[in-house]
């Protein structure tokens, strides 16, 4: 009797056991590849200053792809992807609008650092 609960329970949250396996499942190819990608990278740095810049950008699109792929499967979940481009559309021209200096600023300091490292 509890094992037909227990299959009856799985059967009508099955949308959420989908989208959580398929978030774990992209969560740690995403890792992998991000773990290879930054290895490879930082034995190419030469100084100081590349190897703290490649740490804090692994980093960066690190909390990106988590913060994303968390939002995503919620949202598959619902299952509203209007909503989804609803909000993402109105909250980046909101953060766009409000900070358009420090972004600027983000902007030149890393074209200051690419043109610094380019060969």
């Amino acid at each position: 009797m509890l094992f037909l609960n227990i299959i009856s329970l799985l059967e009508s949250n099955s949308s959420i056991l989908y989208s959580t396996i398929g978030m774990f499942c992209v969560w740690i190819l995403f890792g992998i590849a991000h773990k290879i990608l930054r290895k490879r990278l930082l034995k190419k740095a030469k100084t100081k200053k590349q190897i703290a810049t490649i740490k804090i950008f692994s980093r960066i699109i690190y909390i990106v792809f988590v913060i994303v792929l968390i939002v995503s499967t919620f949202l598959a979940y619902v299952g509203s992807w209007t909503g989804l481009g609803m909000f993402a559309g109105l909250f980046t021209a909101g953060m766009g609008f409000a900070l358009q200096k420090p972004i600027t600023g983000l902007a030149a300091w890393i074209m200051v650092i690419t043109k610094n490292h380019l060969p």
